[in-house]
Order: C-alpha cells, then sequence, then structure tokens
C-alpha cells in the first residue's frame, strides 16, 4: 500500500517536473503570440486613429467652409448696402460687421 501512493506521488512529481521543464518554453511562446495580438491591436488602433482624424477633418473642413461662405454672403450684403446708400449703422446692425470692415468698401 505505502508503494503505491508513493508510485502515484513520483507520477505527479514526474509530472511536475515535466511542466516545470516546459517553463522556458511557455514564455517564448507567449512572447509570440502577444507579439502578434499586439501587433494586430496596434494596426486596429492606427486604422481607428486615422478614420477619427479624417472624420474630425471633414467636420472641420464643413465648419469652416460654411463659416467662410457666411462671411462672404455677408460682405455681399454689405458692399450691395453701401452702393444703395444705406446708412453705416444699419448695414452694421444688418450684418454684425465692424465700421471699419464695411468703411473698406467705399
Amino acid at each position: 500500500m505505502v508503494t503505491t501512493s508513493f508510485s502515484c506521488l513520483k507520477i505527479r512529481q514526474d509530472r511536475l517536473n515535466t511542466l516545470v521543464n516546459f517553463g522556458p518554453v511557455y514564455p517564448a511562446l507567449h512572447g509570440q503570440f502577444s507579439a502578434g495580438v499586439n501587433k494586430r491591436g496596434l494596426k486596429e488602433g492606427r486604422e481607428k486613429g486615422r478614420e477619427e482624424g479624417r472624420e474630425e477633418g471633414r467636420e472641420e473642413g464643413i465648419e469652416e467652409g460654411l463659416e467662410k461662405g457666411l462671411e462672404k454672403g455677408l460682405l455681399s450684403v454689405a458692399k450691395t448696402a453701401l452702393k444703395r446708400n444705406l446708412p453705416i449703422e444699419e448695414i452694421m446692425a444688418l450684418t454684425g460687421l465692424s465700421r471699419e470692415k464695411i468703411q473698406s468698401f467705399e
């Protein structure tokens, strides 16, 4: 009986030793696996970042375009109002442009 339990312990010890002996191999395999995962993660992160950057750029471009278009329209209104001899104070009230800006068209 004692030898049987001893042989079971011996088998368990052998298995444990085998697992321990594979110890140095595991970090190498783990390193290869995690390097592949990290590369994939970096690639996905870069792609997501680029797309977010493009979207932000589009939004900024649209906003800038709208602002320029609005300014161009206000300048056009101010020029037309000056040609029709509207008082500068009225043009300022209508367009929100400064006196100096309106006077620069005269």
